[in-house]
């Protein structure tokens, strides 16, 4: 079997990437033939490792919308075409709904090759955010009135993207039922693992204690207005006896940074075992975001032995035990409620990180992979493509990698 997995993003610090470079890792534990295709910078690349393989292709002619994250406007990229089809794989997985993934739906249909999607990112939730930022001045009913029909666009793509798919997986149960609603079509599980020897209480650092010795919370991910952070800058600024950590980076982290009166922002980190220690040696972890489809940082949290704090908005909650993991909240009443009780008692921290601890420990890479091999599999063998060599004009877009 050999599968080529699609990402806009697989060099990027987020959830979705840390999966596929752990099912790098699977892979070349497993000596499984799994290729990565993702964007790249100057020139098309290719990295070996081990029975995997990591594609960068320069886009042909990048839009830049958010960030590092570009659109490549000429698709299907014909260079990446030629390469897939030299490679002959098995079946291709989406992992994007950018260019990359554009690129894999197109390809998966022209070559006849069994197409699996990840919908991974509720993108229409994260619209009205940016445009308020930018409409802030004009009040609240402009930005409203501007990403109405802009969330629409987004489901309607998303629906018919995902209704291409021969087999669409999803990470969590809260968005299993709202996929299942709009493309009419069973949606399968491809949930998250996570690594409990990294991510564990043993990395607690007295020297990291010593710098920071108030109660410490942590948030990491991206510091955008998406994940709702402004209620963060409100609660610590209001309880300036809890220092706040802020790991990573974003278009929000230079007005954050100014507001908050005691935070501590670390920048992004890509060494896991100092995330690992930064998660160890706090009291307690909060992530307000409401548009996750996941949370793949909670999970590590969880096996650092920290009691969590998340929105009951979104997908996080069902990592959570109410009261017992952590708190799920729905205001922001209930957020200072949970923040207050785990700030003033180290036996009620104590006694939920072991819970937490207890409930990451179920939850490994190898099972989820390898419940991902079998759906491969499976799909492989209904699917029994003939298929279709196209012929590719040869121009100067089509020249292969050098490997």
């Amino acid at each position: 079997m050999k599968v080529a997995v699609f990402s806009d993003t697989f060099d990027q610090i987020n959830g979705v990437a840390i999966t596929y470079k752990h099912l790098v890792e699977y892979a070349q534990k497993n000596n499984l033939q799994i290729d990565i295709y993702t964007q790249g910078e100057m020139i098309d690349t290719v990295e070996q490792l081990g029975s995997a393989r990591v594609f960068r292709f320069k886009p042909s002619l990048p839009l830049k919308f958010y960030s590092e994250l570009y659109f490549d406007l000429r698709l299907p990229n014909r260079r990446i075409l030629k390469r897939v089809k030299q490679e002959g794989y098995d079946l291709i997985h989406s992992a994007a709904l950018g260019s990359m993934g554009v690129n894999a739906m197109l390809i998966a249909k022209r070559l006849n090759i069994p197409l699996v999607g990840s919908y991974n990112t509720d993108i229409p939730k994260y619209i009205y955010p940016r445009v308020e930022k930018q409409l802030r001045f004009t009040g609240k009913t402009i930005p409203k009135l501007i990403s109405k029909p802009l969330e629409k666009l987004a489901w309607k793509y998303i629906k018919a993207y995902f209704r291409r798919c021969d087999l669409t997986l999803t990470i969590s149960e809260y968005n299993k039922v709202i996929l299942e609603k709009l493309i009419k079509k069973e949606v399968g599980i491809f949930s998250r693992g996570v690594d409990t020897e990294t991510f564990n209480p043993a990395k607690r650092s007295l020297e990291f204690r010593q710098k920071h010795n108030e109660v410490l919370a942590v948030y990491v991910g991206r510091v955008s207005l998406e994940k709702n952070l402004e209620i963060l800058v409100d609660v610590f600024n209001k309880r300036p006896e809890v220092k706040l950590v802020v790991v990573g980076d974003g278009p929000f982290r230079g007005e954050m940074e100014k507001r908050m009166k005691n935070a501590y922002f670390t920048g992004p980190i890509y060494n896991r075992d100092q995330l690992a220690m930064i998660y160890a040696s706090a009291d307690f972890f909060v992530f307000p975001s409401e548009t996750e489809t996941f949370g793949q940082v909670v999970t590590e949290s969880l096996a650092s032995g920290l009691p969590s704090i998340v929105s009951d908005k979104g997908a996080t909650g069902e990592q959570i035990v109410q009261g017992e993991t952590g708190f799920i909240f729905s205001s922001r009443e209930d957020l200072e409620e949970a923040m207050d009780m785990l700030s003033n008692s180290s036996r009620i921290r104590h006694e939920m990180g072991l819970k937490a601890r207890e409930y990451a420990l179920t939850r490994t890479w190898d099972s989820v992979f390898n419940q991902l091999i079998v759906n491969y599999r499976s799909l492989i063998r209904t699917q029994a493509p003939q298929k279709q060599i196209i012929s590719i004009p040869e121009t100067r877009a089509t020249s292969a990698i050098n490997v």
